[in-house]
């Protein structure tokens, strides 16, 4: 449980337009309020350097092949050994509905005949 309440109801201020932001983005992509946008709110030094890093991150990615920048998530996950980020680039590459076994591949993507010089450079 967190130590600092995730209620926007039981706060002495009402959510920022960028909190409202974040929050609808969170409700549109994954169906639901996300907790860390929630707890980030709280401290305004700390959201808006967030979102300005997610936001970069998601124009600098879409210059990428359709799937390379999800395989990218999902062989770095892999690499540095953090499940939740395996798990969280697994469900996003299902979500977008793509080949599961180039990401059962992922982890050797060096070597696997299915990844041309695109993926590997």
């Amino acid at each position: 449980m967190a130590r600092i309440t995730l209620d926007l109801d039981h706060r002495e201020h009402a959510p920022s337009l960028l909190v409202r932001a974040a929050l609808a983005v969170g409700r549109r992509q994954y169906g639901q309020d996300l907790d860390t946008v929630l707890a980030m709110s709280h401290n305004p030094g700390v959201l808006y350097p967030w979102a300005l890093m997610e936001t970069a991150g998601l124009r600098r990615r879409s210059r990428l092949p359709d799937g390379l920048a999800d395989l990218v998530v999902l062989v770095t996950a892999a690499h540095l050994g953090c499940s939740w980020c395996v798990d969280f680039g697994a469900h996003e590459w299902e979500r977008r509905g793509l080949d599961p076994d180039v990401a059962i591949d992922a982890v050797r993507w060096r070597t696997a005949d299915r990844f041309d010089d695109d993926h590997r450079h």
